[in-house]
């Protein structure tokens, strides 16, 4: 993916800018200090703006963006707190005379937050990822792992991305914790690539095969999440991890579709309220350079 700017211009007022025309560079500083010193705390104040409001962007932290359209290209992920640090501010002075100052950010996410993305259909997936499986009747598919949770999210041990939706039934967990775990094993094995011709996949080994949870043990259990059917207890030795292995195939193209962010517009929301703030916020300042020059000017 093409890195993208998303910026906020600032300019100063008309009429310095007008006097300013003409005026060599290293000169502006000069005649307009107060100013110059104003615009640029009009830019860290967008600014700040523009991070606070980055940090109560809606979405769950770390879903997807963007797809990326091969190996070199990856998702790009929601993650707020690098977004609100990836925006910076630099006091500018264009040839042409006129003052600017520019906020801005370079970071992956910016474009999609501020304009929305597309729906992400995952089966895309399957044309560039190196674990991708090819079926008998000769559809690609990949076996993809979803992890549940032991613990409620925010407890002790509780995962980054949990979510109260994704923790085992405690009936369930106990369940679970009776079967035989699949572990695995430090021996891989190597297959041919199926996207990649000439390279090879390492699969795991698993040592033993433990039991999945069946419907039988979900009805004993109370359950009737369907999502938790097929769960087995894998991992290394006093390491458990649950998992349920589910499918993403050619041969079903229904579901596995994440739905379009939808644009937050900060940084043009932020611009709006620049816009507003400069109605009056350089009359101090041109006042105070204004006095500058006639005091200057008396003094000559």
């Amino acid at each position: 993916m093409a890195t993208v700017n998303v910026t906020i211009t600032i300019q100063a007022p008309p009429l310095p800018a007008a006097l300013m025309r003409g005026v060599k560079q290293d000169k502006i500083l000069d005649l307009f200090p107060n100013t110059v010193q104003r615009l640029g705390e009009l830019g860290r104040e967008g600014q700040r703006i523009w991070m606070e409001r980055a940090m109560q962007i809606p979405g769950t932290e770390g879903r997807p963006l963007r797809l990326g359209t091969g190996p070199g290209d990856r998702m790009v992920f929601k993650n707020a707190s690098a977004y609100a640090q990836s925006i910076t501010v630099e006091p500018v002075v264009s040839e042409g005379g006129d003052l600017t100052a520019v906020v801005g950010t370079s970071d992956r996410q910016a474009m999609t937050i501020e304009v929305g993305g597309p729906e992400i259909d995952l089966h895309a997936v399957l044309e560039f990822s190196h674990k991708t499986r090819m079926s008998k009747s000769g559809h690609k598919y990949l076996l993809v792992p979803f992890r549940h949770a032991t613990t409620a999210p925010g407890s002790s041990g509780g995962s980054r991305f949990q979510t109260a939706s994704n923790v085992i039934p405690p009936r369930v967990l106990a369940i679970m914790r009776g079967k035989q775990e699949s572990l695995i094993s430090r021996a891989k094995r190597n297959e041919s690539s199926i996207n990649y011709p000439g390279k090879t996949v390492q699969r795991n080994i698993y040592q033993p095969h433990g039991k999945p949870l069946t419907a039988h043990d979900m009805a004993q259990a109370g359950s009737t999440d369907r999502n938790l059917l097929g769960m087995i207890r894998t991992g290394a030795k006093k390491h458990s991890s649950y998992l349920t292995i589910r499918t993403l195939s050619q041969s079903n193209p229904n579901g596995w579709r994440i739905r379009g962010y939808e644009a937050q517009h900060l940084a043009s929301r932020t611009a709006e309220e620049l816009q507003r703030m400069s109605e009056t916020w350089f009359e101090d300042a041109l006042k105070e350079d204004a006095a500058g020059w006639v005091s200057e000017a008396l003094a000559s």
